[in-house]
């Protein structure tokens, strides 16, 4: 390859494309600066870090195609990992004695998802609420609920069954990096290989065009929602396996990088462009930020800030890139 083509395609792949090259420098850079950064537990520990994060981002993704947000993500994450912990518990779980104990508690984690995001869906397509409005509200709202039903306190003592999710292997690999893996691949085939794929993203770049053409603009919005709200509840139930506690908070203070991994990944906040891959990559970004980081040594409030201005800077160049810098 030519001197001239390896700048026009690394040219192109940070305009349009930016996060693939962001992760190889991030790593290249501390695998520089940083002993032991880049050995193979390290990177496991990375991939294993961040798989309920890679997990809900793709999730959202979805709604953010759409041109909306879901804030109660976290609440999902909170509710269904404090009720499936609560269920499963094996002194005084509810479903402590029964042999179906694990597989009905998964069943009613992935229900809160599909409950949530049936009400976020249904109040954003049918009642016309802004999704900020709704999301915000139900996240207040079930959010609320799980720390009420658990006191605020954590609960754990599980079944071994349960346990293997967040801590057994599989070909030398961590179960939840596995579930990882395979959530990204099967959104990545339904948003790129289906007919309602197609819709959303139709219906993110133009609304109004999507009605005319008699899409089913309001069935695809409420569909989105309920996958953001099924996938952040098998996000809940990766983090609740790996770490091996249900929280009625978990997730709380997580919203932001569940975003950044978005925004990262090249998903436009205004709707239209984006891809699940890309999510992939950003949510990658994020989790190996946050692990160089803290190898270095510092607090979280600077890994905080960090991540705070990288998505300010990218967001900034969507707009750009958006609607061309003019007023």
């Amino acid at each position: 390859m030519k001197v001239r083509e390896i700048r026009e395609v690394t040219a192109s792949y940070i305009k349009e494309k930016p996060i693939y090259l962001l992760v190889a420098a991030l790593f290249i850079v501390s695998s520089l600066v940083i002993p032991y950064f880049f050995t193979r537990s390290n990177i496991i520990n990375i991939f294993f870090q961040a798989s309920d994060l890679i997990i809900v981002s793709c999730g959202l993704t979805f709604v953010i195609l759409n041109g909306g947000i879901d804030f109660s993500i976290t609440a999902v994450l909170g509710l269904s990992s404090i009720i499936g912990a609560m269920l499963m518990n094996m002194n005084t779980g509810l479903l402590r004695n029964s042999p179906f104990n694990v597989p009905l508690s998964l069943l009613v984690m992935l229900l809160i998802g599909v409950l949530i995001g049936s009400i976020n869906g249904l109040a954003v397509s049918r009642l016309k609420m802004p999704s900020f409005i709704a999301t915000m509200s139900t996240n207040l709202l079930f959010g609320g609920i799980a720390l009420a039903i658990a006191n605020s306190k954590p609960v754990s003592n599980f079944p071994k069954a349960f346990m293997a999710i967040g801590r057994g292997k599989v070909i030398g690999l961590p179960v939840v990096i596995i579930i990882a893996v395979v959530v990204v691949a099967c959104l990545q085939f339904l948003l790129f290989k289906t007919v309602f794929g197609k819709r959303v993203f139709a219906i993110g770049t133009n609304m109004r065009a999507s009605v005319v053409t008699g899409l089913p603009v309001k069935q695809t919005i409420f569909f989105m929602f309920l996958i953001s709200g099924v996938v952040s509840s098998i996000g809940g139930i990766v983090s609740t396996a790996r770490i091996g506690v249900g929280m009625p908070a978990l997730g709380a203070e997580r919203f932001i990088d569940f975003m950044s991994a978005v925004v990262l990944g090249g998903t436009s906040v205004f709707g239209g462009i984006g891809s699940i891959v890309g999510t992939f990559f950003g949510a990658l970004f994020v989790a190996t930020l946050s692990n160089a980081l803290s190898m270095l040594g510092l607090q979280w409030y600077f890994i905080m800030v960090a991540k705070g201005v990288i998505i300010v800077i990218i967001a900034a160049f969507d707009a750009i890139k958006r609607f061309g810098g003019n007023d």
